[in-house]
């Protein structure tokens, strides 16, 4: 298969996070600043990454193969799109009570509290740090419109 994954998977994630970065500019300013710091990580982080595949180290590996199960992969991909499609349309609240659990059944995980509890956990910590502390909301729950909140 392909002999330098990281190499490869290190340009690929710097531009898109080029790309990512220069986007934030369309941000209002008091939002773009979380979005900048992440995305300029991945910028330098994938660089790091791009520049250790020419060491000797990297060059000397035996590479695994770059997919070992292509399906499973693509079913994550469909999902995740599903996702962050849903979350536009029913909220990402509900998006995620949806995803979390499902993502881990449809990947064998088969500990339903702990799939529980984990979920919950995701969407109290997501809450708790963009509602309450940046007190930046996230897209509204289809739900709420429905009660009329």
């Amino acid at each position: 298969m392909l002999a330098h994954h990281d190499r490869m998977a290190g340009a690929a994630i710097f531009v898109l996070s080029v790309a990512a970065f220069a986007w934030t500019y369309t941000f209002p300013d008091s939002a773009a600043a979380y979005a900048r710091m992440i995305t300029g990580s991945m910028v330098v982080l994938s660089a790091v990454m791009f520049g250790r595949s020419f060491t000797a180290a990297e060059r000397d590996k035996v590479f695994e193969p770059l997919m070992r199960h292509p399906r499973r992969f693509a079913v994550g991909a469909a999902m995740t799109v599903a996702y962050c499609v849903g979350c536009e349309y029913v909220g990402y609240y509900t998006a995620s009570l949806v995803f979390i659990p499902t993502a881990a059944w449809v990947f064998g995980l088969r500990r339903p509290v702990m799939i529980a509890v984990t979920t919950v956990a995701y969407c109290a910590m997501i809450y708790g740090i963009f509602e309450v502390l940046f007190e930046r909301p996230l897209p509204p729950e289809v739900w709420m419109a429905w009660f009329g909140e």
